[in-house]
């Protein structure tokens, strides 16, 4: 049995799964299905923002895409994240995105793309095909942190 194998057998149970009411659709990651609370208002919210933001500095040809299945069979990890900057083309298809297809800040790896900046000041994100700017003064504020739902992991023939 190849490495691949307990993540295909995951990506199968998961192509069959119904989340149930207030959880998203489950990751894979370590061998798991992980799953979270579907984001709130605040968030989404958000997400828009930034989306409206970056789809102005983007050259043609070029998108930003929100919850788009990303996944990479030989490291047995598929996320799901809020935001990505990809290919129009790349989106032309029923299977998750190959995740050398977005484009990478600042050189790091796709699944390794997250800023922890505080609020208030520009973001600027620098890539191989340009660099953009992101105004966090108007951006929503948070209340409380976000709970993540600790749920039974499904490991595949187990």
């Amino acid at each position: 049995m190849t490495q691949q194998t307990p993540y295909r057998r995951l990506r199968a149970l998961r192509d069959r799964f119904a989340p149930p009411p207030g959880l998203t659709w489950p990751e894979i990651s370590g061998g798991k299905l992980v799953m979270t609370l579907r984001p709130g208002p605040r968030h989404q919210l958000t997400a828009m923002l930034v989306r409206r933001q970056l789809d102005t500095q983007l050259p043609e040809g070029l998108g930003v895409f929100e919850a788009t299945d990303t996944d990479d069979e030989a490291l047995g990890v598929l996320r799901v994240p809020d935001l990505q900057v990809c290919r129009d083309a790349a989106m032309e298809t029923d299977d998750p995105l190959d995740p050398r297809e977005i484009v990478q800040a600042e050189g790091r790896p796709a699944y390794d793309n997250r800023l922890h900046l505080p609020y208030g000041k520009p973001v600027t994100v620098a890539t191989d095909l340009g660099t953009w700017k992101i105004e966090t003064a108007d951006l929503p504020r948070y209340g409380h942190p976000r709970r993540f739902v600790n749920v039974n992991s499904v490991t595949p023939g187990g």
